[in-house]
């Protein structure tokens, strides 16, 4: 994945409105393929949630659009006055657009914390049966009758 800068919607830098929008025919058919509309798209361009300049030029316009985080990447043609729209998708969706199933998977200090509750559980899991195991030694032993 290339590196990208983030900014928050309306960062000023290279916020640059163009006036016409151009649909590559890759686009067009992942639109179709994705359920995305033209219109999500435009929403996603016109005032996106945030934006990412990617290093090689391209700009990747991120919007949420009735419940689907729509993602959007254009590359800007200064020339034309235009934005070229390469491609876009929905995350958490795959190219059908049904929703991928994500399991949650934390990382860092809550990761660590998991863990040493994991441990600690683990550890409280082994004395109980320890403790049972002994319980019932005892219980047979007291119970059994004297030859």
């Amino acid at each position: 994945m290339m590196n990208a800068r983030h900014y928050p919607k309306g960062a000023n830098l290279l916020n640059k409105k163009y006036d016409r929008i151009v649909f590559t025919n890759h686009a067009k058919e992942r639109f179709q393929q994705r359920k995305i509309t033209k219109d999500m798209v435009m929403k996603a361009i016109q005032d996106p949630d945030k934006r990412e300049f990617e290093d090689d030029g391209d700009t990747k316009f991120i919007r949420r659009v009735t419940g689907r985080e729509v993602h959007v990447v254009c590359k800007p043609v200064p020339e034309e006055n235009t934005w070229l729209v390469k491609s876009a998708w929905v995350r958490g969706e795959d190219d059908d657009g049904k929703p991928t199933l994500k399991l949650y998977r934390p990382r860092g200090r809550r990761a660590r914390q998991l863990d040493s509750e994991n441990e600690m559980f683990v550890f409280i899991y082994k004395l109980v049966i320890v403790i049972a195991i002994i319980a019932l030694v005892v219980l047979f032993i007291v119970t059994q009758q004297p030859f």
